[in-house]
């Protein structure tokens, strides 16, 4: 049997994520759920598993509906003072059950024998191509049902470098009236791989602007030149940030220097979504 394709599985992993997006604002954020008593919650279980059930995101949660598991859920979210993580494992585990079972069958040993290593093999190699990039949320329900903690911890979390970053809106910004640079936010690494970067215009400039922006790649090498333009341009705008060397992808902005004959403008540094999810 052929392995999946890196597609078939982002697309897999994209609409288990979507579906985690789904369920999150009814409990609340990551680790805790917001204000209400499992009561409430409760009431707002049937439209959420009927919502999951849609066919898009590949869920069987027959025996979540009302009357089949109904009071087992209810119990957990008692007894876990309706946490959050305690619903995640219990809806998604079977679907990651499946997959590792899937690689760990059909994959080659020690490429793509697992999920996260399947990832590796076709981010990877001589030429980094970052084509099989896990979303967030996927990762976020594979580290709760390992039985990941409370604090986070790494050793449950995939390969950062095999999971794409959310938005960082802003990684750095630069005045050109003062020649200021302000440091912004990194790539949390732990958590992420790097990211390709845009520069946002939040002030029209008055005249030439040749950008360089200065920071650490995919492999936390130091002094890494990206470059851009904006040349006379009203606000907002977007900068094409362009790599020195083709493959590198950034982590972190360590400074930002303009040339030319503007006087004005202000910009920052932010980071491209990588894709959108199902």
């Amino acid at each position: 049997m052929a392995l999946i394709t890196e597609a078939e599985f982002l697309d897999e992993t994209d609409k288990l994520g979507a579906a985690l997006a789904l369920f999150k604002p009814v409990l609340g954020d990551a680790y805790s759920v917001a204000g209400g008593t499992v009561a409430d919650l409760l009431e707002e279980w049937d439209a959420m598993i009927y919502a999951l059930e849609d066919p898009q995101y590949g869920l069987d949660l027959k025996e979540f509906r009302p009357g089949s598991n109904g009071m087992c859920v209810a119990a957990a979210m008692t007894r876990e003072a309706a946490d959050y993580r305690v619903i995640t494992r219990t809806i998604f585990d079977r679907a990651i059950r499946r997959l590792e079972a899937y690689f760990s069958r059909f994959g080659v040993s020690p490429d793509t024998d697992t999920l996260d290593r399947f990832c590796a093999y076709n981010n990877g190699g001589a030429v980094l191509d970052f084509t099989c990039l896990l979303c967030p949320e996927f990762a976020e329900i594979f580290y709760l049902c390992k039985g990941g903690p409370r604090t986070f911890d790494t050793a449950y979390w995939l390969t950062p470098t095999n999971v794409f970053s959310p938005v960082i809106a802003n990684m750095g910004t630069y005045t050109i009236a003062t020649s200021a640079f302000v440091d912004g936010s990194a790539v949390d690494l732990t958590r992420y791989g790097a990211v390709e970067p845009i520069g946002k215009l939040t002030t029209s400039t008055n005249g030439t602007c040749a950008i360089t922006v200065t920071g650490k790649n995919q492999a936390g090498t130091g002094s890494r030149i990206w470059t851009g333009a904006a040349d006379s341009e009203t606000a907002p705008f977007d900068i094409v940030l362009t790599p020195a060397v083709g493959a590198d992808r950034l982590t972190d902005v360590t400074g930002i220097a303009v040339a030319g004959t503007a006087t004005l403008g202000v910009f920052h540094i932010e980071s491209i979504l990588e894709r959108v999810i199902a």
